[in-house]
């Protein structure tokens, strides 16, 4: 009878009446089992076990292979053809079973049409994976012979089969039921393996799959292989011709062939992902992490937009590099990251604090952008009025600290705004240029009075390295000036201001980390005079905090009346 099959979760009806027809004579009363002899009741139980692994098999492997009779795919067809394989093995411990049992007895006929039912599924499905015609089964699965109804007709080693095996004493038979025990374990282990390799191989990207779980199952397999280990020399103690013996050997042999299967398709995944989580794999790792994370830094301070406009100007020139960075560095790394790791961790820390600190730096970028060009146009007629009263109200300290300090804030400004939009910068340029020439032209018929209101420059320094910053001033502008008469040397800032930044050129990235101050070198100028010479000091923190000095001005620069003082202030 040809037998069509449907979803292994829904089985023919005549399949279930089948099982149904089964259950019932289990759940008879036990009269016809006690018609057999002792050593057939225990073949039928043992055919029993058997044929529900032989149906639980079979399922799996149906599933496996989809619903249909068509040829199965090869990634399907893999794990379909595993799992059949432990369903043919089944298939033949029962008909070893059944070839030693009447056929005509209540308790054997509906395990005899339950297999032969089985047996033609089975053969079915193995069709379906060769892709060709129905094949017959390897003799040692091969489907069971009808057997005759004839009264009677039982095997001569189902009567004599009693005297003839082995009986186990009571330490045999624990080494037996030891063993069994690991087989089960086993067996479980491989049937987790083997839903497994159901689960990654259809996956055509090995790196979407989580390396954790091809480590689980390399442990798992290793664990296997190690219950697999404790079968073997247990049975070697046993008489192989006692039953349950040679079944337990042909298990174990089933289970480590079907083990074999879920390793080889589970270890070039799991060393290809062991590879890919490996730091080794990865030498620029730390670095590219560590340099997102400074990166992040560099943008971390909004408030720079007021503090420290020559440090947010350098920052937003950098802005753009920073973000091309920060995407490269995702993409370099994107297969690791869809892995958990110490490593994948720290970068998707550094990566998300980047993108955070960014947003909040970015925000304010754009504000600037949107404030300045009305602050910078305002600072401009300021310094017009402060002018135009320097002048007029005969007011020389304008001069001396009021509007250079003014200028110096606007020029902040205009370089910052050039850095956002360069587009506004040579109209800001031109006209700067233009009210340091007005400047420049009114102080003049003030000269002699800013010079008599200059004051000496503040001194508040007191660090430790005093002593050396005012003799690295004094020597640069002596480079400038061999013969130069230097007065004292005061430093108005009371520490030094630190500037830790990335910066790109050309496509690389080098970092800056230096503080910096400045040293006013008051020079004499003439018999009556002393002149303001600044010098810009710069310690660098990457070469072990050397310290560089450089004079702003140059010799022959033209000065404007501020930077003088009348030398009898000097002391």
């Amino acid at each position: 009878m040809a037998f069509t099959f449907m979803d292994p979760r829904a089985r023919s009806p005549g399949l279930r009446r089948i099982c149904l027809t089964l259950l019932l004579t289990l759940a008879s009363p036990a009269s016809s089992l006690r018609a057999l002899e002792a050593a057939e009741t225990a073949l039928v139980r043992e055919a029993q076990s058997h044929l529900q692994k032989f149906e639980t098999n079979l399922n799996l492997a149906l599933q496996s292979a989809g619903p249909g009779q068509e040829a199965v795919p090869p990634a399907k067809a893999r794990l379909a053809a595993v799992r059949l394989q432990g369903a043919l093995d089944a298939m033949a411990q029962v008909k070893a079973r059944l070839d030693r049992l009447p056929g005509q007895d209540p308790a054997v006929e509906p395990l005899l049409r339950q297999f032969n039912t089985l047996t033609a599924a089975a053969q079915g499905l193995q069709a379906r994976l060769t892709g060709g015609a129905t094949p017959t089964a390897a003799p040692s699965a091969s489907p069971v012979t009808p057997i005759s109804n004839a009264p009677g007709n039982r095997p001569a080693a189902a009567s004599a089969g009693a005297s003839a095996t082995p009986r186990l004493d009571y330490r045999q038979q624990e080494e037996l039921k030891n063993a069994r025990f690991y087989l089960r374990e086993v067996e479980g282990k491989v049937a987790a393996l083997e839903q497994l390799v159901g689960q990654v191989n259809p996956v055509s990207d090995v790196t979407t799959l989580d390396f954790r779980l091809l480590q689980r199952g390399m442990n798992t397999v290793a664990e296997a292989r190690q219950r697999a280990g404790l079968v073997g020399p247990r049975l070697a103690t046993l008489p192989a011709t006692a039953d349950g013996v040679a079944e337990a050997g042909a298990e174990l042999k089933t289970l480590l062939t079907r083990l074999d299967t879920a390793d080889q398709s589970l270890q070039p995944l799991h060393a290809q992902l062991a590879a890919l989580v490996d730091p080794k794999s990865h030498p620029k790792l730390a670095a590219d992490t560590a340099r997102i994370r400074e990166l992040a830094a560099m943008f971390s301070d909004p408030l720079l937009f007021q503090s420290h406009r020559p440090h947010a100007a350098a920052r937003v020139r950098e802005l753009t590099s920073a973000q091309a960075e920060h995407t490269r560095v995702l993409a370099a790394y994107a297969a690791l990251l869809r892995q958990t790791t110490a490593e994948s961790t720290a970068l998707t820390a550094a990566s998300a604090h980047f993108v955070d600190r960014v947003g909040l730096f970015t925000a304010e970028m754009n504000a600037q952008r949107a404030a300045l060009p009305g602050s910078i146009d305002a600072d401009f007629q300021k310094i017009d009025r402060m002018v135009q009263e320097a002048v007029s109200n005969q007011k020389p300290a304008f001069f001396t600290d009021g509007i250079p300090f003014e200028i110096g804030l606007l020029e902040e400004k205009i370089d910052l705004l050039d850095a956002l939009e360069p587009a506004r910068t040579a109209a800001n340029r031109n006209r700067m240029k233009a009210v340091q020439g007005q400047v420049q032209k009114q102080q003049a018929a003030l000269r002699e009075a800013i010079i008599a209101a200059n004051e000496l420059p503040r001194d508040e320094f007191q660090g430790g390295e005093r002593a050396e910053l005012v003799k690295l001033a004094t020597d640069a502008w002596r480079k400038l000036e061999p013969g130069a008469t230097v007065i004292t040397v005061r430093i108005p800032s009371s520490a030094w201001k630190r500037d830790t930044r990335w910066r790109n050129q050309t496509g690389d990235w080098y970092k800056i980390d230096r503080s910096f101050v400045q040293a006013q070198v008051i020079v004499r100028h003439s018999d009556t005079l002393a002149v303001i010479r600044p010098v810009d000091l710069a310690k660098n923190h990457l070469e072990g905090d050397r310290i560089t000095a450089a004079p702003m001005d140059a010799l022959k620069d033209e000065l404007m009346p501020h930077r003088f003082l009348l030398l009898k202030k000097v002391r």
